[in-house]
């Protein structure tokens, strides 16, 4: 059953009303059992996509400050761990109930309201938050295992403009970044789009193709009955 949004007063006798959430998980039910991988790729694999496009954003911007601490393999596996992990999982997350959840029940009719939606929150998690993190993680190892002269704790403002200066030489990589999440979660969120479009006309043709066939039938028995 196709998914439409009418009007209390243009329901059919015979419509089945659901609630956002009703709603959101019969399109999850149909994405799961559709049969062709082609026609739903954007959905089953689209997230997954983003997540790991949020994993080599933080795992690269954790990797720029760790050089730049000269920590070589000190506190490696932890920070890779959650530079990589967490961005990943909330971008996971967020795009799922701020994007997906909104293309399912057409809530927005914008679509580029709903890829400046996906990209603000790709490049949020995806760049800013590792930025943000990661150089707070790393500055501990670094002060544990002297690898660096750093600021004293209590010198914000001292470890406020390392952290600038740190940043200002990463610039052209973190552009880069800010275009790759930019532009991935872009084209994620019109596929998206498109997808759903592309199963809900199947659906509508194939009810179409089932009513001329019930009233084909009805026909039939009615010239049967007649004769």
């Amino acid at each position: 059953m196709a998914l439409r949004s009418s009007a209390p007063q243009e329901l059919p006798k015979d419509a089945i009303v659901m609630d956002e959430n009703e709603a959101i998980l019969h399109q999850w039910t149909i994405v799961r059992s559709w049969p062709k991988m082609t026609d739903v790729w954007p959905f089953r694999l689209g997230i997954p996509l983003l997540g790991l496009a949020a994993t080599i954003g933080g795992l690269t911007i954790n990797e720029h400050f760790r050089r730049k601490l000269k920590l070589h393999r000190y506190g490696k596996l932890s920070t890779s761990f959650a530079m990589g992990l967490t961005p990943a999982v909330i971008i996971s997350a967020a795009h799922c109930i701020f994007v997906t959840h909104d293309i399912y029940i057409n809530k927005s009719k914008c679509l580029l309201c709903l890829q400046q939606r996906a990209m603000t929150l790709q490049v949020g998690f995806g760049v800013c938050y590792p930025i943000m993190l990661s150089p707070l993680a790393n500055f501990m190892y670094s002060t544990r295992h002297g690898t660096y002269r750093l600021p004293y704790w209590g010198d914000y403002k001292g470890t406020l403009k390392l952290w600038w200066r740190f940043v200002k030489a990463g610039k052209e990589k973190f552009i880069a970044l800010i275009l790759f999440e930019a532009f991935i979660s872009a084209f994620i969120s019109y596929k998206e789009k498109e997808s759903l479009l592309n199963i809900q006309l199947q659906m509508f043709a194939l009810e179409a193709e089932l009513l001329a066939e019930l009233k084909a039938k009805k026909n039939r028995n009615q010239l049967e009955k007649q004769n």
